[in-house]
């Protein structure tokens, strides 16, 4: 196709540079005339684009503007932050170690230290990691109530290894006390300072009653950490353990006083005037007598229960009478084995709750006299009678003495008083001795 015919269709009004073309239309649309074209146009995209970015208000520019939002952030920099945001959440997986935890704190034998063994207190610790624990050195310090100090160098383990691994999964028992005869020691194993030429545990200081601070510290190749305790000492030797921080679930650790025993809870009551019988056959005197009998001064001691307490009960209670005249200068008479309504020997008994008669006097024919009962084997149950001493008309004060236990664990001391006249009258002085009230 000619291209001035093409030109022509466009009228009279074209351009010389249409006239041009036209005339070297040959030229134009061979090889090198395409190649010229191509770098023309090429050239002519690079000024306008440079117009554009020197023009901030060119149409062309607007996008440009549109990426800066902030006079001094660039879409470059926006790129280094996000760049430099993603380094820092890259987080490294944590690196495979130990971890050695403190589990338990108790008492136990240990063998092998010292010739025979000895007692002592440990403590466990278990390696919960994921690596061994390799050369494993324990130091222990200890801070006192009284601020007094002391240091363990190389702490002792149970296990007695010359270097001391902690296996993973494996736990090792380390000596926090030596006890002897109800006193606890630190103590220091001097195998590390000898070159482990000797294995032998060297006391620091004794580790006296109260409440102490405890620090151990376990080094090793690849692991270190501090685990602070709180320590209680009881006065006979015991030891309790807690972490630091931690409320002991225990009583103060001071010296714990014994349960108190049960004691008897003996009292008199109001004294008596009745009849009393007597069997001859058995040489019991008896209350009341339905064949007549004899008056009789009475003075009954009861054990009474006293709840919560516990009391305990009495048994071979052995009365001392002892008679003082009205001004109580004079002993008029004393007796050593007074005699009990109802038992064959000189004892009576005073279980919880019971009442015992002890007879203080008696009326026989218008006399009055005093009852002794010196038995105390069966073996001279013939032998051994009871007899009645004369008590003379008058007014007196009876000390009673209750003595009862293999060796006389219970004593008490009673005060009455007695009118021996044509009837017998007992008052009592006291209900309890001086110092009960």
């Amino acid at each position: 196709m000619n291209i001035s015919n093409i030109l022509g269709e466009f009228g009279s009004g074209k351009s010389v540079v249409w006239n041009w073309i036209a005339k070297n239309e040959q030229w134009l649309f061979s090889g090198a005339g395409i190649t010229a074209l191509a770098v023309i146009w090429w050239l002519l995209r690079k000024i306008v684009s440079a117009g554009a970015a020197a023009s901030p208000n060119s149409a062309v520019g607007q996008p440009q503007v549109n990426i800066n939002v902030s006079p001094t952030i660039s879409a470059n920099q926006s790129n280094t932050q996000s760049t430099v945001a993603a380094k820092h959440d890259v987080r490294s997986a944590p690196q495979p170690g130990p971890e050695i935890k403190a589990l338990t704190y108790k008492a136990v034998f240990a063998r092998g230290i010292g010739s025979a063994g000895a007692n002592c207190f440990i403590m466990s610790f278990r390696n919960d990691g994921w690596t061994d624990a390799t050369n494993v050195i324990a130091h222990i310090g200890y801070t006192g109530p009284d601020g007094q100090k002391l240091l363990v160098d190389y702490g002792g383990w149970i296990e007695h290894q010359p270097v001391m691994d902690i296996g993973r999964g494996h736990t090792k028992n380390l000596i926090i006390a030596l006890t002897d005869r109800g006193k606890n020691f630190a103590v220091t194993d001097i195998g590390p300072a000898t070159n482990y030429t000797q294995f032998r545990l060297v006391e620091v200081g004794e580790i006296t009653p109260g409440a102490w601070k405890m620090t151990v510290t376990l080094s090793a190749d690849n692991f270190r950490e501090d685990y602070p305790f709180e320590l209680a000492i009881g006065q006979d030797g015991s030891l309790l353990c807690q972490p630091e921080g931690t409320t002991l679930a225990i009583k103060k650790q001071e010296k714990k006083e014994p349960a108190e025993a049960p004691k008897p809870n003996v009292g008199s009551l109001r004294p008596e005037v009745v009849t009393v019988g007597y069997d001859e056959d058995s040489d019991i005197w008896t209350r009341g007598s339905a064949g007549g009998g004899f008056q009789a001064a009475l003075l009954p001691f009861s054990n009474e229960a006293q709840p919560p307490k516990k009391i305990a009960p009495l048994e071979h209670v052995r009365a001392r009478l002892t008679y003082y005249e009205k001004d109580r200068v004079g002993e008029f008479k004393r007796v050593d084995s007074g005699c009990w309504v109802g038992e064959a020997y000189r004892y009576g008994r005073l279980r919880v709750g019971d009442i015992a008669y002890l007879i203080a006097a008696i009326q026989i024919d218008g006399h009055g006299g005093i009852i002794t009962n010196p038995r105390y084997s069966s073996k001279r149950y013939s032998e051994d009678h009871t007899a009645i001493d004369d008590l003379p008309e008058g007014q007196y004060e009876v000390k009673v003495d209750l003595v009862a236990g293999e060796h006389g664990e219970y004593a008490e001391t009673y005060w009455f008083e007695l009118e021996v006249s044509d009837r017998l009258k007992t008052r009592r002085l006291n209900q309890r001795p001086a110092y009960l009230g």
